[in-house]
């Protein structure tokens, strides 16, 4: 499965997601880079925000298409797009730590050479100029914007990576789930660190220590409406033990299920070792293990009791 994400490049929060499906119907994907950060970036449109890409998505068509609706662009581009001059592609010919800049109407290219015969080509429509940072080995602006802000979508998987509820399994409903469950972690301890800076200030491992946190204030509420009423289980009480959750004086644990839990399965006296049927219900007579084929309950209300005694 991929999921396409648009995230803040600062706080790596993830903003939107879209599954991506496959091909639909008969006809080739076409275009499905310049689809997906249109649909992404869409709730944006005209806040004059800028969107960063790599080079499965930038196009010069993806450019126009976000300038019209109020956005920006930088990305880098592939070699192979055909609207790059010759004179931007890697050539042994060209100095290293050189730049060639190309403008056109609202879109600026340049081409950097970090190492000789090799190139990085980026496109923009957030820079109009020729600004190089000279301490930067003359490294153009653009170059330099794009390093600061391409890194929102790999560390938000990175810190997904880091801590993930994910169990193996062949339904892919579940992977995805517990994939959603990731991501809502890294989302909601974004919006805690944000609103709560001084949160742990000193601490290390602040995201686990808040999802540890986060996952026992989910079950306690469910943990406490189990004890108090009344059906408890091993597993229940050894949760509630660990998350300091008392049960109530009013529901104590009934002697007849504490016993039901502790007794053991037994095979069934009448039954043999051919069927092998076992059960945890004895005969109130002999106390051996009977299964339901070979034992009777029997019901009676407390007037018929009377009655009869």
């Amino acid at each position: 499965m991929k999921i396409f994400w648009i995230t803040d490049s600062e706080t790596f929060y993830p903003l939107k997601g879209k599954a991506y499906l496959g091909k639909e119907g008969k006809q080739p994907e076409k275009n499905l880079g310049q689809k997906v950060v249109m649909e992404l970036s869409a709730p944006y449109n005209y806040t004059n925000r800028n969107i960063t890409t790599d080079n499965f998505f930038t196009s010069l068509q993806l450019a126009v298409a976000l300038r019209a609706n109020g956005l920006t662009l930088v990305g880098t581009l592939r070699k192979n797009k055909p609207f790059i001059p010759n004179e931007f592609l890697p050539s042994r010919q060209r100095h290293v730590h050189s730049a060639v800049f190309g403008f056109q109407k609202d879109i600026t290219l340049v081409s950097h050479v970090p190492k000789q015969g090799k190139a990085v080509i980026l496109l923009s429509t957030m820079h109009h100029d020729k600004a190089v940072d000279l301490e930067q080995m003359g490294k153009p602006e653009i170059n330099l914007y794009y390093n600061k802000t391409k890194g929102g979508v790999d560390s938000l998987d990175q810190l997904v990576h880091a801590y993930m509820s994910k169990r193996q399994t062949v339904r892919w409903p579940l992977s995805y789930f517990f994939n959603l469950l990731d991501v809502a972690g890294v989302a909601s301890f974004v919006i805690w660190t944000l609103q709560n800076p001084l949160w742990k200030e000193n601490k290390k491992h602040k995201r686990r220590l808040f999802l540890e946190e986060m996952s026992e204030q989910l079950v306690i509420p469910q943990i406490q409406r189990r004890v108090g009423a009344g059906r408890v289980h091993k597993s229940v009480l050894l949760s509630a033990e660990l998350c300091g959750v008392t049960a109530p004086a009013s529901a104590p644990v009934p002697a007849q299920q504490e016993e039901e839990e502790t007794a053991k399965k037994k095979r069934c006296v009448l039954c043999g070792k051919k069927k092998d049927r076992k059960s945890k219900q004895t005969c109130n007579e002999c106390k051996r293990p009977v299964c339901n084929e070979h034992s009777q309950a029997k019901r009676i209300c407390m007037e018929c009791q009377s009655n009869k005694n």
